[in-house]
C-alpha cells in the first residue's frame, strides 16, 4: 500500500479529460467519473468502497430530481477513513431511472474525489464545471440564514430534502438571496 503522502501525490496527478458542450458554441474539459474510479483502483486496488447513505427522489412536473449522499471508504496508513459527498441532479422524463441513479452516484464520487484533493475541475471556469450538489457548509449557512429570518427548526427540517437536492450553484444563489433580503 502507498504511504498517505504517496497516495495524495498520486491522486493529484492529472487525469484524462473529455470535452462537454456547455452552450453558446463553447465546451469545457471535464474528468469523467470512470477515470476517477480507475485512479482509485490504481491507488488502493479494490480496497476502497462507495456506500450510498441516502437516496431522495422528487417528481416535479416532468422532471425527476435525485439526490444521493455517498460515503467513500478508503484505506490509509492509520486505517480506514471516509469522505461523505452529496450530489443532486435533475432528469427529464424518459431517462431510465437506473441511468439517472448511476449518473448521480458518479457525480457524488467526483465530489468525494475533489474533497480528497483530486483535481476534478481541469479546464473551464468554475461555473462551467460539473455542478455537483450542495455541500455541508452551504447547507449549514442556509439553515443559519433561514433561522435568522425567523424560520423554525421544524420548518427547516421539512425543507431539508429540497435543500439537499440543490446543486452547488443553486445553493450559492440561495445564500446570496438570503443574505440580501
Amino acid at each position: 500500500m502507498l504511504s498517505d503522502k504517496e497516495t495524495l501525490n498520486k491522486l493529484k496527478e492529472p487525469l484524462p479529460t473529455k470535452k462537454r458542450p456547455i452552450g453558446g458554441g463553447k465546451s469545457v474539459d471535464y474528468v469523467p467519473a470512470e477515470h476517477i474510479i480507475d485512479r482509485f483502483n490504481e491507488v488502493w486496488g479494490f480496497d476502497w468502497t462507495p456506500e450510498i447513505l441516502r437516496e431522495h427522489f422528487v417528481h416535479v412536473g416532468s422532471t425527476l430530481e435525485i439526490a444521493i449522499t455517498l460515503r467513500l471508504h478508503y484505506p490509509t496508513e492509520g486505517g480506514m477513513k471516509f469522505k461523505d459527498a452529496f450530489a443532486g441532479k435533475k432528469y427529464e422524463s424518459g431517462v431510465g431511472l437506473g441511468n439517472a441513479l448511476k449518473a448521480c452516484e458518479s457525480l457524488a464520487i467526483v465530489k468525494a474525489a475533489s474533497l480528497m484533493g483530486m483535481d476534478t475541475k481541469q479546464g473551464g471556469d468554475e461555473e462551467d464545471i460539473i455542478d455537483v450538489g450542495i455541500n455541508a457548509e452551504q447547507l449549514q449557512k442556509i439553515a443559519e440564514l433561514m433561522i435568522a429570518k425567523g424560520k423554525s427548526a421544524v420548518q427547516i427540517e421539512k425543507k431539508l430534502p429540497q435543500l439537499q437536492a440543490l446543486t452547488n450553484s443553486e445553493a450559492i444563489e440561495m445564500i446570496k438571496q438570503l443574505e440580501t433580503v
